[in-house]
């Protein structure tokens, strides 16, 4: 499959990990891409994110973001949502840099 994603490095101590979050959203139940993914995220337990219409609208806060059952698009919530582009502000929950960038949701 392709997806497109971007990548940040987290130093952390003397080891690092970086935290990819891949930026295409395909809710057409083929089971993948079905939600915001965000590789490595289980190893930053105190992270919160928050996404925003590209207006500045909130439409998802999260404390604790894990790939299973803490996601975005919330599937009641989907209706809600366009097909368009939304920002995140991730934060790692750990004192590191607070991340920023852009997914794209297809329906």
């Amino acid at each position: 499959s392709d997806s497109t994603s971007q990548s940040f490095e987290i130093k952390n101590g003397s080891d690092d990990c970086v935290l990819k979050v891949y930026s295409g959203i395909t809710r057409n139940g083929d089971g993948e891409n079905e939600f915001m993914y965000i590789e490595n995220i289980e190893q930053y337990p105190n992270n919160s994110i928050m996404v925003f219409t590209r207006w500045g609208e909130q439409v998802y806060t999260m404390k604790g973001y894990n790939n299973v059952d803490r996601t975005w698009p919330i599937e009641g919530e989907l209706s809600k949502l366009s097909s368009n582009t939304y920002f995140y502000v991730l934060d790692p929950g750990d004192g590191g840099k607070v991340l920023k960038g852009w997914i794209e949701l297809i329906k």
